[in-house]
């Protein structure tokens, strides 16, 4: 007799043994002469081949069972898709906001690090670089932005921006820690790493 698999069998030397009553687990098991090669469903279970008739409880009942699981998985599988993809459409580098647009950006990543900067200003362009590279790090996490303070007076008065570089990180779009000057790398990226949990 081959043994059962995931509830499918394959033949068996022309003979399919089977119990007729599950509720009877003491009777023996009785066989029945059947075409060779043939494939039926079915469970092994000592020493009996239990035949799963269509339409039967079980069957149906661990079919249920089974598509729940399976749509549960999908549904799973897709909302990781969904957020793969969101990451992926993510900025790799520092997003220029406006007084028009910085509300919308805020409010649109979870994690925002705003630097608040203007083009004469020598330690803006000195953390640059190290913005840039934050921007890339983070992709996916947090998002890097710049503010042009001279062009954008209205959102860099409401946050009283006095000295630049300012940075404000906002998290789900309100405002959690600020830094002002040209702060080292592992600074900056300690900022947002502790605001990411």
């Amino acid at each position: 007799m081959s043994d059962f698999k995931e509830s499918r069998i394959v033949l068996i030397d022309d003979r399919f043994e089977y119990h007729s009553d599950r509720s009877q687990g003491g009777i023996p098991c009785r066989s029945y002469e059947l075409p060779p090669n043939q494939i039926f469903q079915g469970i092994y279970y000592n020493g009996c081949a239990y035949y799963l008739h269509t339409g039967d409880p079980m069957i149906e009942e661990a079919d249920a069972e089974l598509e729940a699981l399976r749509k549960k998985r999908m549904e799973q599988l897709h909302r990781m898709l969904e957020k793969e993809q969101e990451k992926a459409a993510w900025p790799s580098s520092p997003v220029h906001v406006t007084d028009l647009n910085f509300q919308q950006t805020i409010s649109e990543y979870g994690v925002v690090l705003v630097d608040f900067w203007a083009s004469w200003c020598s330690p803006c362009k000195m953390i640059a670089p190290i913005l840039d590279q934050l921007a890339q790090e983070f992709k996916g996490r947090a998002v890097v932005a710049k503010l042009d303070v001279d062009r954008n007076r209205k959102t860099a008065d409401a946050f009283k921006v006095s000295g630049i570089p300012t940075l404000i990180l906002f998290k789900d779009g309100r405002p959690i820690e600020r830094v002002t000057g040209a702060l080292p790398r592992n600074a900056l990226k300690g900022l947002i790493q502790r605001n990411l949990q």
